[in-house]
């Protein structure tokens, strides 16, 4: 109940001030036609950037949850002002893992903001003040001031390190900058067959482009562990993912500490299979990397296509990419042993309602975002809306990838299963006609006190609050205890719980999104019927049709279970019965056995009686009795003379007692004689001498003490 009240507060988040003010700026600013990222969400505290003034706003989100009751008009927020204000146009934002500095970067340029410090009761920045001078770092400026030509087309924080930044730039060059040293990259890898193509003029740049042989998004995979020639050492190697426009995969190994991999080789183009044509699209404008096993690389393209690749590397391929960096500083590509799998490939619907004018060939281009709350769901925003995608085979494709006895059974069913689970969420343009109202901002919360939930700034800066749907966990494994032939009855059931079956006709493959369009948009009467038309036919095939089924299926299940309900209180009735019959039969033989056991002592003791009677009357001893009697005769012997023994004790005794009444009636006088005193007197002087030394020594012992 109280998350339940959390999330309803979150959802009245878009009436906290720092929206309010946003939404005051909007009649001075144009909205951008591609999504951008604006706003970030990190420990709770949410940072959105206003481009009409050039600052960042921040304020804390776990003040509006909790067991008091908040009026958002009174909650605060503080602005970070920028000492360099940065005079290009921000498109994103972001915060780097120890929440030091937030970088803000365009198309021609990248700024990073120093975030002060925090202490106070609530610990705010700067114990609470409102308005805050941060410092700001200009990261490559010289090299964007002096090629005015020249695009920033991604930026990202180095993984493990949160002092280095990568970029990647139009000139097809990916440049590893220390924030340190903010105007020479410490790294540069041409990402061109040819490296001088690199430094060419910009028509040549621009005819590249054109032919889709610029690198435009990369991502970073899972680290990886490298033996180097010295033995017992080992390096940290991190993979990027590099992905030009024509849909070509490139894999670069590269490492912050290992000098081996200051100029490694750009492997590629991974082979990707099945093959196509025409290389699965040629518009590619995103990509992805989700940290399942194997690796998922989402490739997005401008339009709308979404192709999920599973990444297949051989089990000498460190040993590999480890030769070929130590090997040579060329920048040439080589070949690979990795490859991409083209698992599955999806459409995102653009648009609510398709019209008969609905142009195809109009880009939309994608930004691809991962979620905290888990590793198999991401979530794609673009000028037409917010889109979550789930990949429900990704843990069983794990699943069977690590267990070693899997067979093709479960690959099999693998393949039967559904394919990913796709939901539009937030919609800005309902039909074709409107114009593009991108996203601003996607945020995920993943906090113990705030929940989970899904934070997205419309272009009217509407903040929507969505709740992230928790991820179904497979059933834990069976216990080592557990023998092998329960193991292998549970195999071969078929049957499924009843929660799973209802589970499976609840699951809707399309949803009705928030509609959130511009304010400017007016819909004629026939589109406003068709969005109404579609989304009635959405509830009735997703939700009421599907409800009627799993109705329907619940009523089934409960007559069975009333049915077995009634069959098992017969049987519990019976067994009650029989419990009566078997409880008097149970008294019955418990008297019948105390009589038998009686019957059974007195006839023992008459046995007994009798035997003693026979063994009395039998004429010859046996041969315990023989025995009895030699001891008997021999123990009158031993007191015969145990009886001699004590009358001679007995006169001995009169006989002392008498010599002893004799010597006390005579007197003695006992004397010493000469001899003997000197001798005494001789002991009695050594004894003295000897004690005296001994006292001696123990003086001497205490005052050493």
């Amino acid at each position: 109940m109280a998350a339940y009240e959390d999330y309803e507060r979150l959802k009245a988040l878009n009436s906290h001030p720092i929206f309010n003010v946003l939404r005051e700026n909007l009649k001075n600013s144009v909205n951008p036609d591609e999504s951008e990222e604006l706003m970030d969400v990190r420990d709770g505290d949410l940072y959105v950037w206003d481009k009409e003034h050039l600052h960042l706003l921040t304020t804390n989100l776990k003040a509006i949850v909790g067991p008091s009751v908040y009026d958002m008009e009174t909650l605060r927020y503080q602005t970070l002002l920028c000492t360099n204000a940065p005079l290009f146009k921000i498109e994103s934002v972001s915060l780097n893992d120890s929440n030091e500095y937030v970088m803000l970067y365009g198309q021609k340029g990248l700024t990073l903001l120093a975030l002060p410090r925090r202490y106070g009761k609530n610990t705010e920045f700067e114990g609470g003040k409102r308005i805050i001078n941060c410092r700001t770092i200009m990261i490559a400026e010289r090299m964007f001031m002096s090629n005015p030509s020249l695009k920033l087309l991604e930026a990202k924080w180095h993984p493990g390190d949160d002092a280095h930044i990568s970029i990647l730039t139009s000139d097809n060059i990916l440049r590893i900058f220390d924030i340190n040293v903010p105007q020479r990259p410490v790294q540069t890898h041409y990402l061109s067959d040819d490296p001088s193509s690199c430094l060419m003029s910009d028509s040549s740049t621009s005819f590249q482009a054109a032919l889709g042989e610029v690198a435009i998004s990369f991502a970073f995979g899972p680290s990886q562990k490298v033996s180097t020639r010295r033995q017992g050492h080992s390096s940290v190697v991190h993979p990027f993912y590099i992905l030009k426009g024509n849909g070509d995969v490139y894999l670069l190994m590269n490492s912050l500490k290992d000098k081996r991999y200051v100029r490694t080789k750009l492997q590629g183009p991974l082979a990707m299979y099945p093959p196509a044509e025409d290389n699965y699209g040629l518009d590619a404008c995103a990509l992805l990397c989700l940290s399942t096993n194997p690796l998922v690389l989402v490739v997005g393209t401008s339009s709308g296509h979404l192709h999920h690749c599973l990444v297949l590397t051989t089990e000498d391929d460190d040993e590999e990419n480890a030769s070929i960096a130590s090997s040579s500083l060329s920048t040439q590509t080589s070949s690979c042993e990795s490859s991409l799998y083209v698992y599955e490939t999806i459409e995102l619907p653009m648009c609510a309602v398709v019209t008969d004018d609905f142009d195809e060939d109009v880009p939309h281009p994608v930004r691809l975002h991962l979620d905290a709350t888990s590793v198999s769901r991401y979530y794609c925003t673009h000028s037409a809306g917010v889109h979550s995608i789930s990949l429900p085979w990704a843990k069983k494709l794990q699943r069977f990838c690590t267990q070693g006895d899997s067979d093709g059974d479960m690959l099999l069913a693998l393949r039967e299963d559904q394919p990913c689970r796709i939901e539009h969420l937030v919609c800005t343009q309902p039909v074709p006609t409107c114009p593009p109202s991108p996203i601003l901002g996607l945020a995920v919360i993943a906090d113990q006190l705030l929940g989970n939930s899904l934070l997205c700034l419309t272009s009217s800066y509407e903040c929507l609050s969505l709740p992230v749907p928790h991820e179904e966990y497979e059933p834990p494994p069976d216990l080592i205890s557990e023998s092998d032939m329960s193991r292998a009855a549970n195999k071969r059931s078929d049957s499924q719980p009843f929660q799973n079956n209802i589970k499976r006709l609840l699951k809707r493959s399309s949803t009705n999104p928030i509609l959130r369009s511009s304010n400017k948009v007016k819909l004629s009467p026939n589109e406003c019927f068709m969005l109404l038309g579609q989304a009635t036919k959405t509830l009735r095939e997703e939700y009421i049709l599907k409800q009627d089924l799993a109705r329907e299926a619940i009523e089934r299940r409960v007559k069975i279970l009333k049915e077995q309900k009634q069959q098992q209180l017969n049987d519990l009735k019976e067994c009650d019965n029989l419990k009566e019959k078997l409880g008097a039969k149970a008294e019955e033989l418990a008297d019948k056995y105390e009589n038998t056991k009686e019957n059974q002592d007195k006839i023992i003791s008459r046995v007994g009686i009798l035997l003693r009677l026979l063994q009395n009357r039998v004429p010859v001893l046996s041969d315990a009795e023989q025995s009895m009697s030699k001891e008997l005769a021999t123990m009158d012997e031993k007191l015969k003379h145990f009886s001699n023994s004590v009358e001679q004790v007995k006169l001995k005794d009169s006989y002392q007692q008498r010599n002893l009444k004799r010597n006390k009636q005579q007197p003695s006088h006992p004397t010493l004689t000469q001899t003997q005193t000197q001798k005494l007197k001789s002991l009695l002087k050594e004894e003295g001498e000897n004690i005296a030394g001994l006292v001696n020594k123990v003086k001497e012992i205490s005052m050493h003490i």
